[in-house]
């Protein structure tokens, strides 16, 4: 999973899917691009401060079985 330039300073709804097992996580956040980023950093690192599902998925099958995609851009305001 890597993070996608013209995320950058966008606000939204965003998806990170399992691309093996097919499960999902469904996030939101008012910087989707740093939120990615934080995602990868607690994952690879096993933060408690990230869910432990995630985390063990992400152990268990690689940050290649993983690919995010947004699933609807926001004004910040809402």
């Amino acid at each position: 999973m890597e993070t996608r330039s013209e995320d950058k300073g966008k606000c939204g709804i965003y998806c990170i899917i399992n691309t093996i097992n097919g499960k999902v996580y469904v996030g939101k956040s008012i910087n989707i691009y740093n939120r990615i980023r934080r995602h990868i950093r607690y994952c690879d690192t096993q933060d408690l401060d990230e869910n432990r599902h995630l985390i063990r998925s992400w152990n268990k099958y690689g940050r290649e079985a993983f690919e995010y995609t947004v699933l609807e851009y926001l004004e910040p305001k809402e």
